[in-house]
């Protein structure tokens, strides 16, 4: 894609907009803004700011969309960051093989630093995470973009709830609709799985708590996105944006023992991370 890259970039966009990001020929395009009349507004191109030096390019902002009601509104829209390579594309390639996890959602979206094979997936670009000193990753920046990719495809204002679940977990869409049924999708919260926090193996938003990132997580979530794992920075960043948090202690079951999965309480169990695993411990769960 040719770069268009738009300079000064303004703040925000005016009260009721979405900045949703960039394009060009009408596809999402990282190092781009939106050419006049190919914004990826859904009812229809409304830009602002500054003209660009390229191209005639401008930043787009879109009209919030309607949050969905009745049946919509209890469905799910899921999502998974997955390497292209290795554990977790092997993971990612028997999910959708047996329709397992995000794959069992009524939409679902993977994403990748390059294309799955044998998976329908999307290309954000190299993950580029180091190594953090409690074990895990600094890779809040990446889950960031991200999140940016989620927001701008769109789909999840089609459904009541988004749902970002690693490759390596076990989990079981209908047993989490079954425990969202009768919350209000179009309230803004956010669902926390572990003792008061919410750790990364699953994170599970309102529609309303994903219309809020849409609208100011690229202005107001980006302090300190380099130097924390994705799971605290979510978090703070809703808890920033005034997200409502709502405690589900069956969320999540923290254990990388096959023996842990014997519950059918629980939604999702965590962490599986080759094919092997998975399946002892899907199997152990739905005995």
């Amino acid at each position: 894609a040719v770069a268009t890259c738009c300079r000064p970039q303004p703040q925000a966009c005016p009260a009721g907009l979405v900045m949703v990001g960039c394009m060009e020929h009408g596809q999402p395009d990282e190092d781009c803004c939106a050419f006049k009349g190919q914004s990826s507004c859904a009812s229809g191109p409304s830009t602002v700011g500054d003209i660009c030096h390229t191209s005639g390019a401008v930043y787009t902002c879109c009209p919030m969309p309607a949050l969905p009601k009745g049946d919509d509104a209890a469905s799910l829209y899921c999502w998974a960051l997955s390497q292209h390579l290795g554990n977790e594309a092997d993971l990612m390639r028997d999910h959708f093989k047996k329709k397992h996890g995000i794959f069992a959602c009524q939409d679902w979206s993977v994403l990748s630093d390059d294309l799955i094979d044998g998976v329908p997936s999307i290309n954000i670009g190299a993950f580029g995470s180091r190594p953090a000193w409690w074990g895990s990753w600094y890779n809040a920046a990446t889950f960031a973009r991200a999140w940016a990719s989620i927001i701008r495809l769109g789909v999840w204002s089609k459904h009541g709830w988004t749902v970002k679940t690693d490759p390596d977990t076990v989990w079981f869409p209908d047993r989490l609709s079954s425990h969202l049924k009768g919350l209000p999708a179009d309230e803004a919260c956010y669902v926390r799985n572990a003792g008061g926090i919410m750790l990364g193996s699953i994170e599970v938003l309102s529609a309303g708590a994903v219309s809020k990132l849409a609208a100011r997580m690229r202005d107001d979530c980006q302090v300190g996105v380099d130097i924390v794992g994705e799971d605290g920075w979510i978090a703070k960043c809703l808890d920033r944006l005034g997200v409502e948090k709502r405690e589900e202690p069956a969320l999540l079951v923290y254990s990388s023992e096959v023996g842990s999965c014997g519950s059918r309480h629980a939604i999702a169990y965590h962490a599986f991370k080759d094919v092997a695993s998975y399946a002892a411990c899907y199997d152990a769960a739905t005995r």
